[in-house]
């Protein structure tokens, strides 16, 4: 949040500011802070190439176009879906306007910027994969989300979104309207309680805090864009420039997720440095909603759902030296300490142990030796793009288990053998169940 004040440098103060500042840390942090660490790091890395862009906005030069190139490379490297990026960078590079360049030499430095980009891509594929084989099965493991799901649940959210965003405007325009009526303060209370009624009902208390992340990045995308209408007569070219650079980042890390637009709120952090910097003014009524919101936000803290369980639920201890100080509900506590115990046993009585499926990530940090040498993140046990690689690591090997961990113990039922577990079975390994546990062995 505070890394584009630390890069561009500006000689506007005020109190405001650090209220800005407090007031956001306070509403993102309901959001979900146990994201995967290549989320984080796309976060910081797109935080960081907005903040130089604006830097370059101002003060254009080969330097900031290199470094921002090279740091677009590197968020792609970290998430594919991260490529929207070197086009939004582009755009914003184009539509510079720096005093005496010629029209048709404003493609350099965009072309200059793809093609950088591109090269660091290039070169850390190949650094790291060791040629495009390997790359090309890491990638198939993406293909588990399906593309109808995925745009299904873009077109959810964003109609949720529409939503917010309407009600937020269509509100604004009748606080407008009353303020010329001189019925300002009265409407404010009456917007106060509407509000405070809707976000009780419909925003608060829901999964990851999906509907309070959706209305809080409404209000920025509704801010600007009353902004942006009533200075629209104004020559106000960069700011503006900034401003559309800033929404089109918001949607960046949403990109290739199955949780649809939920990550699109990563970056509400940089808001208020975009109205620090443009010099958006919050308006009475937008001030109204915050106070508002940022009460229910701690709240929304205190009691929020992460994987289907409440925050205060998570109070059983892990009893794994590795994992200290963390901390789950009891019936994952026992999940965990049954596997430990079942796997201590299988490797007294000399079995190689190996873990397999989409949740089985905590065990394969337990247990390093487990994995099977699939580098995808994603483990599906619908299909058998793995099975050659499972059979190939299992192969020679006299005593074997591999547990298949694809549901957490909450949703694992006796459900009907996966196709994964059919080919394990045809492998000669026999099916071991005892209750959320799942392993086949032979």
């Amino acid at each position: 949040m505070l890394l584009p004040f630390f890069i561009v440098r500006n000689k506007k103060k005020g109190s405001k500011l650090y209220l800005y500042l407090g007031s956001t840390l306070i509403l993102i942090s309901p959001l979900n802070a146990n994201i995967l660490g290549y989320d984080t790091l796309s976060v910081f890395l797109l935080s960081l190439i907005f903040s130089l862009t604006v830097l370059y906005l101002s003060k254009a030069n080969f330097f900031l176009i290199g470094l921002i190139s090279f740091l677009c490379g590197a968020a792609v490297v970290v998430r594919i879906p991260n490529v929207a990026v070197i086009p939004i960078v582009m755009l914003s590079v184009f539509f510079q306007l720096k005093e005496g360049r010629k029209r048709e030499k404003r493609w350099q430095d965009p072309l200059f910027v793809l093609i950088l980009s591109l090269s660091t891509i290039a070169i850390f594929y190949l650094l790291y994969y060791n040629g495009l084989g390997k790359l090309q099965k890491t990638v198939e493991g993406s293909e588990y989300y399906s593309l109808k799901s995925l745009i299904t649940n873009y077109l959810k959210d964003a109609f949720k979104l529409l939503l917010y965003i309407i009600l937020n405007l269509s509100l604004f325009s009748i606080y407008k309207f009353l303020l010329l009526k001189k019925l300002g303060r009265i409407s404010l209370v009456i917007f106060g309680i509407v509000y405070f009624i809707f976000i009780i009902l419909f925003i608060y208390n829901t999964n990851y805090s999906w509907n309070y992340s959706l209305f809080l990045i409404s209000l920025p995308l509704s801010i600007v864009g009353v902004h942006t209408y009533q200075n629209r007569e104004i020559p106000q070219f960069k700011n503006s420039l900034i401003i559309y650079t800033f929404v089109l980042f918001l949607f960046v890390n949403p990109l290739g997720s199955i949780t649809g637009l939920l990550k699109v709120s990563s970056l509400f952090l940089l808001f208020p440095f975009v109205m620090w910097y443009t010099g958006i003014e919050l308006k009475r009524f937008w001030i109204l909603i915050f106070i508002i919101l940022i009460p229910l936000s701690i709240l929304e803290k205190g009691s929020g759902i992460f994987e289907d369980k409440n925050l205060n639920l998570l109070n059983s201890p892990v009893e794994s030296e590795l994992l200290y100080p963390l901390r789950t509900n009891e019936l994952r506590a026992q999940f965990l300490r049954k596997i430990q115990a079942e796997v201590a046993d299988l490797q007294g009585k000399g079995y190689n142990v190996y873990f397999y499926g989409n949740k089985s990530h905590i065990f394969r940090y337990l247990y390093p030796e487990s994995s099977l040498g699939i580098d995808s993140f994603f483990q599906p046990v619908e299909t058998l793009q793995f099975i050659s690689q499972i059979e190939r690591k299992i192969s020679g090997k006299e005593k074997i288990a591999i547990f298949v961990v694809n549901l957490y113990p909450e949703k694992r039922a006796i459900y009907e053998i996966t196709p994964l577990e059919n080919e394990l079975q045809n492998l000669g390994l026999e099916r071991v169940v005892d209750e959320a546990m799942i392993f086949y062995k032979k």
